[in-house]
């Protein structure tokens, strides 16, 4: 019996080591979608980071996005990647210049 709990601790011990490996980094994000079945004239992508703090919005007039789809998908994380470029090209356009 002893032997069984021991086993199961380090397996345990084990699975969640692990699983700190497979985290995002703290840096990422994620998108939502929002749509509606029934009336699909247009869809609200969220983007949120990390803690769970939405930091845009896009609004698709027009479009019925099914997140199903695996080329949808790709279109998504797409627009999530262009979004990441433009915040760190304006992040670097904003610093300030070193005055003589």
């Amino acid at each position: 019996m002893r032997k069984m709990i021991r086993i199961l601790v380090l397996l345990t011990a084990a699975l969640f080591s692990t699983a700190e490996g497979f985290a995002q980094p703290p840096d990422s994000l994620y998108w939502v979608v929002e749509t509606n079945i029934r009336y699909p004239n247009y869809t609200i992508v969220h983007f949120y980071n990390y803690r769970n703090v939405k930091i845009h919005e896009v609004r698709l007039q027009g479009v019925y996005i099914d997140i199903c789809n695996p080329r949808q998908r790709k279109k998504l994380d797409l627009l999530m990647k262009q979004f990441i470029d433009r915040i760190v090209a304006t992040s670097k356009r904003r610093k300030a210049k070193n005055t003589i």
